[in-house]
């Protein structure tokens, strides 16, 4: 389907089903039923593919829905064409200068290579993105981009493609990028007005509206711009909040299908759940006011608990509290308190009407997993810094047991290790392994009385079988026990870093070829550009 499509975008003319066909190297009845499947995705692009009898097949769509296809249904099939290796390591600044997510970084990249490329073919946005709000358009980090982007590729670029590459920067709160715009105002009070409506027909409630808007306005116009580019938030919820808020729950599907009526788009289902939040809070006493709060219980280590506040705090917008408790801390914790409990682990004598949030671990939980699939950036330094070694095994090693603690001892020679580290990452990994399921471990533990992250990379000469996974690689993490703020935000990094390895097919060919820290490094250089 991807190929087709890219076809189709790129010669904007007939194609001949069986050129098509050739290309692909399958029959012709393979092409034709892509095709069927490809029409039924376009609809929800307003776009359609025209077939005129012997001239063969065309796409038919305004510019913008072209972006759109190209962004979501082939970009990600196929290796950036357009952006140089030098915006990449531009990006890869601009991260770190302004603690952008490394969401909003591939969202970026993808977006600047589609600019360029269509504007190479004389293709530019000549009208605006119906209802999108760009707040960030007089800031100076878009500044700095759009004149990168003009100087590095000799491009001047119109206040519409402008838009469209600022898009990755209006799709969430960024704390270090002040937005302001009346635009905004306007479409969001629009948005709100229609959305109360909708709700007073349909049930007897007391909103406020102008304190509700209050709360409300922003995550509105964010909602607003991830509708409009189709960019889904993750599913963190699986149901606990329309089985434990169902009221909450129900305004918010008619709150969610106002703003698709108001806006003549579909909204995702999945924005049904952070609304009904905000009901929740609004509708059952938080006008007095105290700030929500909400609990993560972690087993698996700070860098799990930190991801799930992550992804809280970057839909979640607003004064909400978030207290972090580990499986032995979590007892002192009055339940009364929170609003939710995200968990890790099951939950003894939580009263049934707080909704807990089971996420059964991060390296299963597709959620988490999805969070960082698309990654195109790698902070090399980073990995220059926190990775000790990459190590081939030796293949007398026959156990992972054998395997663990001997990259434990290759730590121990080079490294300070708290005696505790040994014992509490082998029983841990006794207990429950740590592996993904292409072949990839990642054991890890705090060090007690340090404030630094190291890592090591060990190859397996021969794979050895974990409950009927084969293991080829291990990441071993040791953790500082005290992290400074910039600490904490590298650790996070690493574990993006991992989870982006772990579901990447190419890195389970290439592992077995990495004899030390040289070729793994250079392994991440050349994937920035091929992923």
């Amino acid at each position: 389907m991807a190929f087709i499509l890219k076809e189709l975008i790129e010669v904007f003319d007939y194609h001949i089903i069986y050129d098509l066909a050739d290309a692909l190297s399958v029959s012709r009845g393979t092409v034709a039923n892509d095709l069927k499947s490809i029409r039924k995705e376009l609809k929800k692009y307003n776009a359609e593919i025209e077939s005129v009898t012997n001239k063969g097949i065309r796409l038919i769509a305004d510019e913008f829905s072209i972006r759109l296809i190209y962004l979501h249904l082939v970009q990600d099939y196929f290796p950036l064409n357009y952006i140089s290796h030098n915006s990449i390591d531009y990006m890869t600044q601009i991260k770190e200068t302004f603690n952008l997510t490394n969401e909003t970084i591939s969202w970026l990249i993808k977006s600047i290579d589609i600019v360029v490329g269509r504007i190479s073919c004389n293709q530019v946005l000549d009208k605006p993105i119906p209802n999108y709000i760009n707040t960030v358009s007089d800031s100076d980090l878009f500044q700095e981009i759009i004149y990168h982007i003009e100087t590095r590729y000799q491009l001047s670029l119109s206040v519409y493609d402008k838009d469209f590459v600022s898009f990755a920067l209006n799709l969430q709160a960024i704390n270090e990028l002040p937005s302001k715009s009346n635009q905004a105002d306007d479409i969001t009070k629009y948005v709100f007005n229609q959305m109360i409506d909708s709700i007073n027909a349909s049930f007897a409630v007391d909103i406020d509206k102008d304190i509700f808007y209050k709360e409300v306005n922003q995550h509105l116009h964010y909602l607003i711009n991830r509708t409009i580019f189709k960019v889904v938030p993750n599913q963190i919820f699986f149901g606990e909040l329309k089985r434990k808020y169902p009221f909450s729950y129900a305004v918010s599907q008619i709150a969610v299908k106002s703003i698709g009526n108001s806006l003549k788009i579909v909204v995702s289902p999945l924005e049904v759940d952070y609304l009904s939040l905000y009901f929740e809070m609004n509708l059952k006493g938080h006008k007095d006011y105290t700030p929500p709060k909400v609990a993560i219980v972690s087993n698996t280590g700070y860098g799990t608990a930190m991801l799930i506040r992550k992804q809280i705090e970057r839909v979640i917008i607003g004064n909400i509290q978030i207290d972090i408790f580990t499986n032995q801390t979590y007892h002192q914790m009055d339940d009364r308190d929170y609003l939710a409990i995200f968990t890790t682990i099951p939950l003894e004598s939580v009263r049934e009407s707080i909704p807990v949030i089971h996420i059964a671990t991060v390296y299963s939980d597709q959620w988490l997993i999805n969070e960082w699939q698309n990654i195109y950036t790698t902070n090399i330094q980073l990995f220059e810094t926190r990775l000790n070694n990459v190590l081939v095994l030796p293949d007398t090693l026959d156990s992972y047991q054998a395997a663990l603690s001997w990259m434990i001892q290759r730590f121990e020679e080079s490294v300070t290790l708290d005696t505790s580290y040994r014992k509490t990452v082998m029983n841990q990994e006794r207990l429950h392994a740590t592996i993904f399921q292409n072949g990839l471990a990642f054991p890890h533990g705090i060090n007690k009385g340090t404030e630094s992250i190291q890592m090591m990379l060990g190859i397996l000469s021969k794979p050895i079988l974990v409950n009927e996974i084969e293991v080829k690689g291990i990441f071993m993490l040791v953790i500082g026990q005290e992290l400074d703020p910039k600490t904490e935000k590298d650790l996070v990094d690493i574990y993006d870093i991992v989870f982006r390895l772990a579901n990447e097919q190419d890195f389970q060919t290439s592992i077995e070829s990495f004899k030390g820290k040289e070729d793994f490094l250079h392994y991440l250089i050349e994937r920035r550009i091929k992923i």
